[in-house]
C-alpha cells in the first residue's frame, strides 16, 4: 500500500510538472491569438498545476515553504531610492579603483619580468 502512495504521488508530481510546462509551452505557442486568451490558458494550466501539485505531502509543504518565504518577504524594511544610488555609486566607484589597482601591479610584473628576468628593453 504504501508503494501505491509514493508511485501516486511521483504521477501526481509528474502530472502537475508537464501541466506547468503545458502552460508556459502554451503562452508561445498561442501567439496568434489574443493576449487575454493565452493569458487565460496559461493562468488556467498553471492552476491546475498548483491544485494536483498541492494534493500530495510534498506539494503541501512546497507551498506552505512559498507562503513563509512571501510573509518574510514582507518582513523586510528595504531601502530608500537614495540610499539604493548611493550605494551602486561606491559599488561602481570601488570598482573602477580595483581595476586601475589590479592594472597597475600587472604592469609593475610585467615590467619586473621582462626588464631584469628576461633582459628586454
Amino acid at each position: 500500500m504504501k508503494l501505491l502512495f509514493k508511485m501516486s504521488n511521483k504521477i501526481k508530481n509528474f502530472i502537475s510538472g508537464s501541466l506547468f510546462l503545458a502552460a508556459i509551452l502554451s503562452y508561445f505557442l498561442l501567439k496568434n491569438n489574443n493576449f487575454i486568451v493565452r493569458l487565460f490558458f496559461c493562468s488556467s494550466l498553471i492552476s491546475l498545476s498548483v491544485f494536483i501539485l498541492s494534493l500530495n505531502s510534498f506539494g503541501q509543504n512546497l507551498l506552505t515553504f512559498f507562503i513563509a518565504s512571501y510573509e518574510e518577504l514582507k518582513k523586510v524594511i528595504w531601502p530608500a531610492n537614495k540610499e539604493i544610488i548611493h550605494m551602486a555609486f561606491l559599488v561602481f566607484l570601488f570598482s573602477i579603483l580595483s581595476g586601475f589597482f589590479i592594472w597597475i601591479i600587472d604592469k609593475a610584473i610585467a615590467f619586473l619580468i621582462y626588464a631584469f628576468l628576461l633582459g628586454w628593453k
